[in-house]
């Protein structure tokens, strides 16, 4: 099991107002886009060697393609996706990651599709 107090939530917007207070009663650190600068402090006040990093592809801002019928404008650029992505891994080990929510049936250009395996190179590097 890993404590709320050892989960970062980075990208967070558009919540449902039953997510909101479930967030707000946990321990969970929700750094939103706007805020992306907070990442490299949070990360030191884990305190941990080792994470596990899970990516949910609808993060990614729409101005980037379309991962799935939930993404929505506001989140991350592929640039800021990658960028915190290395500082995770230069921070601790990820020892695990996944990727997901993605829908190749909305992602009528492929873009997000493209991006996947660098995604995955981060997580595995």
């Amino acid at each position: 099991p890993v404590l709320d107090s050892q989960v970062i939530q980075i990208g967070v917007r558009e919540k449902d107002p039953p997510e909101v207070q479930l967030l707000q009663q946990s321990g969970i650190k929700q750094i939103p886009t706007v805020a992306l600068a907070g990442l490299p402090e949070a990360l030191k006040e884990l305190s941990t060697p080792t994470v596990y990093v899970h990516v949910d592809l609808d993060v990614i801002d729409t101005s980037e393609g379309r991962a799935n019928g939930w993404a929505c404008g506001g989140g991350l650029s592929l640039n800021q996706l990658s960028d915190a992505l290395e500082l995770i891994g230069r921070s601790a080990s990820i020892v695990a990651g996944a990727v997901t929510c993605y829908d190749p049936a909305v992602d009528m250009d492929g873009r997000i599709g493209r991006a996947v395996p660098r995604i995955v190179e981060l997580l595995a590097h």
